[in-house]
């Protein structure tokens, strides 16, 4: 999918929790709802991008690339 639609469905997904926060009266509805989905998008991208391996697995992963394929990385 297009970046752009990603977006929109973050920009629909906080009117909703807006509108919701005006008609409960609950203002920390808002932080709460913005919170956890940031955490969520936070956590599902580094698990994605293997950010969360230890020194070992990277070390691994590193040496097993071929020449070619860290060029195209680099890219």
């Amino acid at each position: 999918m297009k970046k752009w639609v990603w977006f929109l469905i973050g920009l629909v997904s906080l009117a909703l929790t807006l509108i919701a926060s005006i008609f409960t009266q609950n203002d920390n509805l808002i932080i709460k709802v913005s919170g956890t989905v940031g955490i969520i998008s936070i956590l599902i991208s580094g698990i994605f991008l293997g950010a969360f391996v230890n020194g070992d697995k990277q070390r691994a992963n590193y040496f097993s690339e071929t020449i070619e394929k860290q060029e195209q990385s680099c890219q």
